[in-house]
Parts: C-alpha cells; structure tokens; sequence
C-alpha cells in the first residue's frame, strides 16, 4: 500500500492512504461489496425509527406491503397494519413518477434514507429520489 504524505498548516505530517489514486491492489467489485457491507451495518431496524426522531439516518426492514391513498400518496409499509407499525417511507404523488414499480419491492428488504419525521405521531421519512430507496 503506498502512503502519501500530506502536510497539513499546523505543520503536522500525516500519510494517506488513498488520498490522490486508488491503489491497484484494491479490486472494485470487493470495494463495493465492503460499502454495502458498511452501509448495512449503519442502517437501523425500522422498529428502532422512533428513537430517531430528527436524525438522518438509513433504516432497514422488509416491506410488507404497499398502500397508496386517494391522494395518490404512496405508502412503503413494514407492517400488516401501518397503524401500529412504527415506521413508514412516503412518496408523495408529484414524485410517484421517478420510482417506477414499487410492488415489486414487497417480501423485499430495502434500505431507506433521510430524516425521519413524525406525521400524526407515526415516524416517516419522506422518499424524493429514488437514490434514498435501495
């Protein structure tokens, strides 16, 4: 591994790893295996969401079903009954469009992104790009 020597303005000499060029040796496919892996463990249960109230975060769990309301608002549920689920992902109609066919994510485990908020008591977090949904 190559080590590059940045200097920083306290004068204090540090060595990079990575910091200009990938070094050869890394193979890609492993690079981003290890970053799913990374992001897996710094995801949270969607049962652990409302202790997170606020906080952005990336929540786990395997959908249970899909609900969309006569709003044409699309509910991402964890839970046989969302009423008592602790938490949801929404996607509001103007950005239904950019998901594509959501059905397909049900028995799925997906990955959530963004802050987590509270609608009525029930903590959500609020999809825009589909890049928040994996």
């Amino acid at each position: 591994m190559k080590l590059t020597p940045i200097i920083v303005s306290t004068g204090i000499l540090l060595f990079c790893t990575s910091c200009f060029a990938p070094s050869p040796e890394i193979n890609r496919s492993s690079n981003l295996s290890q970053q799913s892996a990374i992001a897996q463990s710094n995801s949270i249960n969607y049962t652990d969401a409302p202790n997170h109230i606020g906080e952005q975060v990336i929540i786990s769990g395997k959908v249970n079903h899909i609900f969309v309301s006569k709003t044409n608002t699309t509910f991402i549920n964890f839970c046989k009954d969302y009423r008592s689920c602790p938490f949801s992902a929404v996607i509001f109609a103007d950005d239904r469009s950019q998901f594509g066919d959501l059905e397909k994510l049900i028995g799925e485990t997906v990955q959530i992104s963004g802050i987590v908020n509270e609608y009525k008591g029930n903590p959500q977090i609020i999809l825009q790009d589909p890049s928040q949904l994996k």
